[in-house]
């Protein structure tokens, strides 16, 4: 099992990674269904201080109230992916390929806890988002983009266990049979 502190603290850094990504995917998302973009920091805000914050909440106030919300729940989220992945081998870990799958399945299960299960009972003006596109936009934007940048924090953590084998003239002339041979 991993130091759970190291990963933990990987999750965080994934997390805030993956937070930035979702809100880009999220305005790309606003911005084809002609909505103006703050329509996303707005709907961030929505889920701390109500439906007001599609409104009646002042701009300025909306985005940073969505910004700063956004940034918590995705550490959260990121805090029990590092939790859940000290669990698994250094190969797994760091592994962008495993990663990126284990971590679009995290997104896709944060989708349907938050938005088909959570969304529908408390907040219930997000609903109208459930779908195969924000499936897609939690699997990908959110969950791809955390374990790929998990992956990328194991291997900054762990550089020796990634390093690439030396090329095949350079072992040679390094191996204890050249340097007996060398005059």
């Amino acid at each position: 099992m991993a130091d759970i502190s190291r990963s933990i603290k990987d999750g965080t850094v994934a997390g805030l990674f993956a937070a930035a990504t979702f809100a880009i995917g999220q305005t790309i998302v606003a911005a084809a269904a002609d909505e103006p973009a703050i329509v996303t920091f707005r709907r961030f805000a929505s889920v701390l201080i109500g439906p007001d914050a599609l409104a009646t909440t002042p701009a300025p106030a909306a985005i940073l109230i969505g910004v700063a919300g956004h940034l918590c729940l995705s550490a959260m989220y990121g805090v029990y992916y590092g939790a859940y992945c000290s669990m698994l081998s250094l190969a797994t870990r760091s592994s962008f390929r495993r990663q990126a799958i284990i971590g679009a399945f995290y997104g896709a299960l944060l989708w349907f806890i938050n938005v088909e299960l959570v969304a529908r009972c408390r907040y219930p003006w997000l609903a109208a988002l459930s779908g195969v596109g924000q499936l897609a936009l939690h699997a990908a934007c959110f969950g791809a983009a955390l374990g790929l940048r998990y992956a990328a924090e194991q291997r900054l953590d762990h550089p020796v266990a990634h390093a690439a084998p030396l090329p095949i003239a350079v072992a040679r002339a390094h191996s204890p049979r050249a340097r007996l041979a060398a005059p």
